[in-house]
Order: C-alpha cells, then sequence, then structure tokens
C-alpha cells in the first residue's frame, strides 16, 4: 500500500511521497492512526507508538518521538494487534498513549516530553491502543486487554500535569451496584475493556 501511494502522481505532487513512508514503524503490526493536523503540521504515531510530525506543505519530518516501547516484554501481552489508532492534541501538548501502557505529553513544537504517567501495566496484560480524547482540560483514555484476565477501566488525567483525576472500573466492585451479579472473584478479570476511543460533545 506504501509503495503504491508513493508512485501516485498526486501524492507526489503534494510532498506526501517521504511522509507516507517515514510513519510506519518496524516489528508488525498495521499502521491505523489518524493523522492531526494543526498550525501545517501533520502530527501521527505509528504501531509502536512512535510519534511523528511533518510539514504539511512539505512531508519534510520536523520532529519524532520514540517512547522505546520493549517489545520483547510487551508482545506476548498484547491482546488486539500492535496498532496505535491516534494521538489528541490540548494547547501546545501532543498527547500520546504507548502501547506498553504509558500515557505521555508532547510539546508540539519539539517533540520533547513535558509529562508521563503510568495508565496501566503490559504485565497485567492491559495494552493501551485507543487515541486519547480530550474533554474539560482532562485526557480520558480506557485500555485493552479483555482476552486475558483483566479488569476493564476508564480514566481521566490532568492534561497540563498528567495527574489522575478518576478512574472508574467497567466491572463493579464490592459496594458497588451490580457487583452482585458476579461470582465470586470473576469481577477481578471479567474483562469489559474500553479499547475504543469514545465521542464527546
Amino acid at each position: 500500500m506504501i509503495g503504491l501511494l508513493s508512485e501516485n502522481p498526486a501524492i507526489k505532487c503534494l510532498g506526501l511521497a517521504q511522509l507516507s513512508g517515514a510513519v510506519v514503524g518496524n516489528g508488525g503490526g498495521d499502521q491505523e492512526a489518524t493523522p492531526l493536523v494543526w498550525n501545517n503540521t501533520i502530527f501521527t504515531v505509528s504501531n509502536w507508538s512512535i510519534v511523528f510530525a511533518h510539514d504539511a506543505r512539505t512531508g519534510k519530518e520536523k520532529w519524532r518521538f520514540d517512547p522505546e516501547v520493549n517489545q520483547q516484554t510487551v508482545r506476548p501481552k498484547i491482546c488486539c494487534g500492535i496498532v496505535n489508532r491516534g494521538l489528541a492534541i490540548y494547547e501546545n501538548l501532543i498527547i500520546s498513549a504507548a502501547l506498553d501502557g504509558r500515557l505521555i505529553a508532547l510539546d508540539m513544537a519539539t517533540g520533547k516530553p513535558v509529562w508521563e504517567t503510568r495508565h496501566v501495566w503490559s504485565q497485567d496484560s492491559y495494552t493501551v491502543t485507543m487515541a486519547p480524547r480530550i474533554a474539560k482540560g482532562k485526557v480520558i483514555i480506557g485500555a485493552g486487554g479483555a482476552e486475558y484476565p483483566v479488569r476493564g477501566l476508564v480514566a481521566a488525567y490532568d492534561a497540563k500535569t498528567g495527574k489522575e483525576a478518576w478512574r472508574f472500573y467497567t466491572i463493579p466492585g464490592p459496594g458497588e451496584p451490580g457487583h452482585e451479579t458476579w461470582q465470586g472473584d470473576d469481577w477481578k478479570t471479567g474483562g469489559a475493556s474500553a479499547l475504543v476511543t469514545g465521542s464527546y460533545d
């Protein structure tokens, strides 16, 4: 697909041929991220969570950030494919969720990390493939992993600092409405992961 795109005269005319070949990471997996465009810059992320910024007019790479996901340890825990479905923009920040469970904010102009926080752990069989969503100054993010014994969740973080604001589990724990519908300790490993980016109006 990438090779075919690079031969397309329209793509060459737009200066995107070099862009299309640059954004696909190594190590397998699909390229599923939807690019974001802001201030004449295209931002996107590859399958192993490598973030890129390109000049929208020329296709020239401005910067890239590699979170250096440990492929050897994370790959066996990935339930849903080596993919990353996108980024979020908040003020001067690019917000990226790494496949290994970290949430990272980058300076939009330089690609340098501004803050990093731990959302989930891959050794607990969670992976993060969804694009973050911004709502009222918070980064909303879930996690995949329901093919394994996990407890689904959605959490919110302060977009400026990365501090966790709240965490909601999709399976009710002791004392929460609906917990009585789960037998024994099944609520701890019943899945119900939130792996698709939600909408916000």
